[in-house]
């Protein structure tokens, strides 16, 4: 039931809005509004069905949408990526079903000086290390689980204008996710 009510909302959406802008807009806004949708889905099952598989190459930032589902502490995704907000980021990625990925592979940046970073997923810790260029071991099991549920835990999020009081940033980031791969 919850499927049919996020793909009604994408076709009133598509179909019925009737706005003129370009199409990579359109796809933006439906999007957002696909993702609004779905923070009242239970642990978000319906969205992560409605993802691509992720294609085995590295992804970049602004590649990302239609295989990842970006969750609670995120801000807007950039072409050179995207920001963590607060001390927790977590993201969903579907897996085909009977597939058994063996490593997931983080890339990016930190503002403000690298710190270690708590990576867990599906609830459990992997690494308590920097995400400059982390590749880990994914754990047993996987083949049973719908989705990767990947959670960030980051220790001193600032904003820039903690740093500078005449930045107008008030987000408190950490880390800038850059590329992801899982394999």
């Amino acid at each position: 039931m919850r499927a049919v009510v996020l793909l009604a909302l994408l076709y009133s959406t598509v179909v019925l809005g009737g706005d003129a802008s370009p199409v990579a807009e359109q796809k933006k806004a439906l999007a957002e509004q696909a993702r609004e949708a779905a923070r009242g889905v239970d642990e978000y099952a319906a969205y992560v069905a409605l993802l691509q598989p992720m294609p085995p190459e590295n992804l970049r930032a602004d590649e990302i949408e239609p295989y990842i589902l970006l969750d609670k502490g995120w801000s807007a995704i950039t072409e050179n990526g995207v920001w963590s907000l607060g001390k927790r980021s977590s993201m969903y990625i579907r897996l085909d079903e009977g597939s058994r990925p063996r490593q997931l592979q983080i890339q990016g940046a930190y503002f403000n000086g690298e710190e270690p970073t708590r990576l867990l997923v599906n609830g459990q810790l992997l690494s308590e290390k920097p995400l400059l260029n982390l590749t880990v071991d994914l754990p047993a099991g996987l083949e049973d689980s719908p989705a990767l549920r990947i959670e960030l835990q980051h220790l001193n999020p600032m904003s820039p204008r903690d740093l500078k009081p005449s930045n107008p940033d008030t987000r408190k980031i950490k880390f800038k996710l850059e590329q992801i791969r899982i394999w």
